[in-house]
């Protein structure tokens, strides 16, 4: 009998200690299980001064920032999803007329939604923000009716063919906004404003009646405008869950073992000459400078090996053709080239004075420069533009506006088309955005200019907290913060 009571012993002790495993199972699968509580508290680096997506900020951190905060308590007509794609969103669906011009559009809005004010999203609430972002549009009201369901059907002239509209309604521009008195904005999102003090705080609570489910996070804590010291000084001490890392530090903080996440490249460093300058009217100079620039250094010295060098506007994952364009280092080259302008040119490259990294691209700059025996002079540009110095070039920071590649270029050449002397043929519309030949051609047409001379593509970078869970951004860095929750935030 000894034997048999031994195997049974045995089992009971393999039954146990299979039970502990299943229950110790449980208890972690109950730990990570999405739940609803907690203040999630975030630090930018950014001062946004106002809400409203039509107020310009005063710098590409502060555009950021606004465009964070925005998709926190403001819908869009159409969303991107993790790939990028548009998915419905205020509007369930969008058609293009029946001859295919793409210039008649009919968007069609979801039912039953409301704004944070008990203002119904409805045809005359949603236009006029559609019409301040795109002043060039007009628009008209159809009313079709489905048994006892009426619903808004707007229907959109663009003018001209636009194949990718739902991409341009997801740009945070055209986020839907009702405007009060004294610059007031409401929104319809996940979250309302609770408190806000311009450029400096604000905090955002969960808007129960949130068409697409309420959030699981009860509040969110939002200071504005930290030293990025100071913001990765908090994210250690635990007295902040998300921050923003800048790129150049980012390696260092994950190897003191910070907990970090960066996005696909999806902002550009770059060289813009300005208009104004008669040094840069001479494109030998400008090419010059070009051959004298170490891109690599750049990103292995100054950026730490975060950031990709870049010789096209566009990122690779973007249009994919990224790897055609090449932009050499060369300083004998560029020596040869400045030594044929007489004069010899002298630059005075800006950057912004409250920008570090813009400070330090532009000083390596002009250390390359010196080296290939051109005469760079790196300077700041005080936050009163009246005080402003006389400059050839500057420094700039072009975010990716969007990951269609067609809009995202067209963007990105208005933008330097207002201080750079652009070829207007270059910044007319592009007859088909989504042919990658034509943004090929075009692209390759403003580089062959030497009017702005790419450098870097950066990511977005952000720390986390160890709490911090389901935290998925899309590639292009967007925040998705309402899908965020927090470990050990009470049920």
């Amino acid at each position: 009998m000894k034997p048999i009571f031994c195997a049974r012993r045995m089992r009971n002790k393999l039954s146990l200690a299979l039970l502990v495993v299943v229950i110790a199972a449980l208890a972690a699968f109950a730990a990570r299980r999405p739940r609803y509580g907690g203040t999630l508290t975030v630090e930018l680096a950014g001062r946004v001064t106002s809400l409203d997506p039509a107020q310009p900020q005063a710098s590409v951190e502060d555009q950021l920032s606004q465009d964070h905060l925005l998709t926190l308590f403001a819908d869009r007509l159409v969303a991107l999803g993790s790939h990028g794609q548009p998915q419905p969103a205020l509007a369930v669906k969008w058609n293009y007329s029946l001859n295919n011009d793409f210039i008649h559009w009919f968007i069609t809005l979801r039912t039953g939604v409301i704004f944070q004010d008990g203002t119904p999203v409805n045809y005359e609430s949603v236009v006029p923000s559609l019409q301040l972002a795109n002043p060039t549009w007009s628009f008209q009201k159809l009313v079709p009716s489905d048994g006892h369901i009426t619903f808004d059907v707007i229907l959109v002239d663009t003018k001209i063919p636009v194949p990718d509209l739902p991409y341009i309604l997801a740009e945070p521009r055209n986020s839907i906004l009702l405007r009060k008195s004294f610059g007031a904005v409401v929104g319809s999102g996940p979250f309302r404003i609770t408190t806000w003090e311009p450029g400096q705080h604000a905090v955002l609570t969960a808007n129960d009646d949130y068409w697409g489910g309420r959030p699981f996070l009860d509040s969110i804590d939002v200071q504005m405008g930290r030293a990025a010291r100071d913001r990765m000084m908090d994210l250690d001490l635990g007295k902040s869950d998300l921050i923003e890392v800048s790129p150049e530090i980012a390696r260092l903080a994950a190897a003191r073992g910070s907990r970090i996440s960066a996005s696909d490249p999806s902002e550009l460093l770059a060289v813009v000459f300005l208009r104004t300058s008669a040094v840069a009217k001479d494109i030998r100079a400008r090419q010059a400078l070009s051959l004298a620039i170490d891109r690599a250094s750049l990103v292995n010295f100054v950026l730490q090996k975060e950031g990709e060098p870049a010789a096209a506007l566009l990122p690779q994952w973007s249009a994919g053709y990224a790897f055609l364009f090449s932009a050499p280092f060369d300083p004998a080259a560029s020596q040869q080239l400045a030594a044929q302008i007489s004069p010899a040119p002298a630059l005075k490259l800006g950057y912004d004075s409250a920008d570090a990294l813009e400070r330090m691209i532009a000083q390596r700059i002009a250390v390359n420069a010196q080296a290939a025996g051109i005469a760079v002079s790196a300077q700041a540009i005080p936050g009163d533009a009246s005080a402003a110095p006389a400059l050839d070039a500057r420094v700039i920071r072009l975010p990716l506006s969007s990951p269609a590649p067609g809009i995202a270029l067209e963007n990105s050449i208005q933008s330097l088309a207002a201080i750079a002397d652009i070829d207007p043929s270059l910044t007319a519309p592009l007859a088909n955005p989504d042919d990658l030949d034509s943004l090929y051609s075009r692209e390759r047409a403003l580089l062959d200019t030497y009017e702005f001379i790419p450098l870097v593509h950066l990511p977005q970078v952000v720390g986390l907290s160890a709490r911090v869970r389901d935290w998925m951004p899309l590639r292009s860095g967007e925040w998705r913060l309402a899908d965020v929750w927090l470990d050990g935030a009470p049920q």
